[in-house]
């Protein structure tokens, strides 16, 4: 087969990556490549986009009831005005028969180039697909030994609880009650006087004496009334 069509070569060949932006359309970004293209297809007279479209192409979602759509997080909803995100359809869609039709005539000019290529991928893959497949099975074992693993020892654990609290109950039910044992009342010893402080024997002694001497005086006065 003669050389692909440039824009085969040009599809397959490695760009300079350019800056992020916000909104994009079947992956392609709506400000920088669909706008300026769709401008130019206009202006060559291919499409015929409204003005409108392309000079707002960003709209509000609204619903049937005319009321603003919102996100679950909040944030007004946005699409592609319909007679722009209606024409990246189209692309798209012309873009894969393109793509389909030059796999085609590839594979009916150069079959045997075509089906060495398709060989040698497979011959290559395999052995790839069959060690991933030997790493998968085996995460998906250790995932279900230790999920078993854990659900085994969460059972085990909560058993374990409920045999301890059954214990507690069944040795807090078979404890007799006990009273509390009562002592005889008893009278209580007389006070003696403390001892002022800082008072010497001889003051201490002297003090009882007057004590004793007043008690008996009191005594006799009480039997002289009585008499």
């Amino acid at each position: 087969m003669e050389n692909s069509p440039s824009y085969i070569q040009q599809l397959v060949l490695p760009q300079a990556k350019t800056a992020k932006t916000s909104r994009k359309v079947w992956s392609i970004d709506l400000e920088t490549v669909w706008l300026p293209f769709f401008h130019a297809t206009n202006a060559n007279q291919d499409t015929a986009i409204p003005s409108e479209a392309l000079g707002s192409p960003l709209r509000l979602a609204v619903g049937k009831d005319g009321e603003v759509k919102f996100s679950q997080s909040g944030k007004p909803v946005i699409r592609v005005v319909k007679g722009l995100s209606d024409m990246v359809r189209l692309v798209r869609e012309n873009f894969t028969a393109g793509l389909q039709s030059y796999t085609h005539g590839v594979a009916t000019e150069s079959p045997d180039a075509f089906n060495t290529e398709i060989r040698l991928s497979q011959e290559a893959g395999k052995p790839i697909i069959e060690h991933e497949s030997r790493m998968l099975t085996e995460a998906v074992i250790k995932r279900v030994e230790a999920e078993a693993e854990a659900k085994a020892n969460a059972v085990f654990k909560a058993q374990a609880e409920a045999k301890a609290q059954a214990e507690a109950r069944a040795e807090t039910e078979t404890t007799p009650e006990t009273t509390p044992e009562t002592t005889p009342e008893t009278e209580p010893e007389p006070e003696t006087p403390n001892p002022k402080p800082h008072q010497s024997k001889r003051e201490r002694k002297a003090e009882a004496k007057a004590n004793a001497e007043a008690e008996a005086e009191a005594e006799a006065n009480t039997e002289l009334v009585n008499a």
